[in-house]
């Protein structure tokens, strides 16, 4: 979740970093927060994207590269090409650069 949606849901900037201090919540980056989750996990982009689209609302997808592997054509990419994911859409996330 990031920082837009937290104070649309009635947590302010003040509580977010109390949850943060108390362990509710784990900042991600600037603006990008998640819930802890109760054993170490590793955040894949494709839970990121489905937060970012069903929880929070953006209108985002996967395109370029990473839409073509997605759909089976890794092979048609160049190899050692860097592991970036890109997203594209009508609203830009939080801790994305333009």
């Amino acid at each position: 979740m990031d920082a837009r949606w937290l104070e649309t849901q009635g947590v302010s900037r003040f509580l977010t970093r109390k949850y943060i201090e108390s362990g509710w919540l784990e900042r991600l980056e600037r603006g990008v927060f998640r819930r802890p989750a109760p054993q170490p996990t590793l955040l894949d982009w494709q839970t990121c994207l489905l937060s970012l689209q069903n929880i929070i609302g953006y209108k985002v997808h996967a395109g370029g590269m990473t839409a073509l592997s997605e759909q089976g054509y890794r092979h048609y990419l160049p190899l050692g090409a860097p592991a970036h994911v890109w997203v594209y859409g009508d609203d830009i996330p939080p801790g994305f650069h333009v």
